[in-house]
């Protein structure tokens, strides 16, 4: 990759633009609001949600900040044909992709059109470059390093200079804080042209983080299989007695396990799970459950009054006031 890499040029015309804010206290509004992504969290700490997405979209680009309150499991899927570049910005525990921690000196990537899986901490600042791969790799051409791209692009995490980080991320916030009533199709696109030069400075550093084989990796392993354990019999609340004998696993394992990838204890998170899913039927306009006790009998609880106190611990408002907000989002 060479060591010094000049602006790229565009000669595109101009494109469709947009540009828009979104403020919400619920994390399954926010998961819908990145325009073009599939997307689904469950909020893991409890407390009131707060959440917000400044957009900028310019064609083939897009540029997002997402900020969330609380600690979150996202499964999303970039659209196809795209990539995304995700760097994140907290100052407690790292990002995770796939398991693989994104934390400092490390950017996050991902093709479109495969599912991934992040563990987000509380406090975070996400920032997103979402690029065409056609128009990514055209830019690559004029230095010569698409094959090295290429290469890159199978690659989660990419170890990049932290300085260099940081500048991008400044660079993309100073276009996204860029005053709206004063951009036109022309701005918009030299905006663009400024975050994908912003990102390619990057790539003079960046180096594939090689997969971990250490006891993190193996603790993340153990992870994935209790939550698909957990998952595969939603209709009652597993223990950690019986994920311990499942998985064939000690208490002190799976505890050590849980605290380092999601940062709660198993039977937080067996709780959480089970809560979100009675909390994405009140959503649904179309559930098949007709009251919360139907929705939540289907997801294990059976007493009522400790369901509606958990309910309330982790998200911050009642399973009633969650049905009356089915339609939450405030678009600004």
């Amino acid at each position: 990759m060479p060591s010094q890499m000049p602006a790229p040029t565009s000669h595109r015309t101009a494109a469709p633009c947009l540009a828009r804010d979104v403020v919400t206290d619920d994390a399954d509004c926010l998961a819908r609001s990145i325009s073009g992504w599939s997307q689904e969290y469950e909020q893991l700490k409890a407390g009131h949600f707060k959440g917000s997405l400044s957009e900028m979209r310019i064609g083939d680009a897009q540029l997002f900040l997402e900020q969330t309150s609380h600690a979150l499991r996202q499964r999303c899927t970039v659209p196809a044909d795209h990539v995304w570049f995700g760097l994140p910005h907290s100052d407690s525990r790292c990002v995770r992709i796939n398991g693989v921690p994104v934390q400092s000196g490390r950017i996050a990537v991902h093709r479109g059109g495969q599912n991934f899986e992040l563990m987000t901490p509380d406090a975070l600042q996400f920032l997103g470059i979402v690029v065409k791969e056609d128009m990514l790799m055209a830019y690559a051409r004029q230095f010569e390093c698409d094959d090295w791209l290429t290469k890159m692009l199978g690659c989660p995490v990419l170890e990049v200079s932290e300085t260099k980080k940081r500048a991008v991320q400044q660079n993309c916030l100073t276009i996204l804080h860029h005053p709206r009533q004063t951009q036109s199709a022309p701005l918009y696109q030299s905006l663009s042209d400024q975050a994908l030069s912003a990102l390619f400075s990057l790539f003079e550093d960046a180096k594939p983080v090689s997969e971990d084989r250490s006891s993190s990796r193996q603790r993340h392993r153990l992870v994935e299989r209790a939550d698909a354990y957990v998952r595969s019999r939603s209709d009652r609340l597993v223990t950690v007695s019986e994920l311990c004998t499942a998985l064939s696993t000690s208490r002190r394992a799976l505890q050590i396990g849980f605290q380092e990838v999601l940062g709660v204890a198993p039977h937080a998170y067996i709780r959480a799970v089970s809560l979100n899913g009675v909390r994405s039927q009140l959503r649904n306009a179309d559930s098949p459950y007709g009251s919360v006790q139907d929705a939540a009998a289907a997801y294990g609880f059976w007493h009522m009054s400790q369901f509606a106190v958990d309910y309330r611990q982790l998200f911050g408002e009642r399973p009633s006031e969650t049905i009356k907000r089915r339609l939450c989002c405030s678009v600004e």
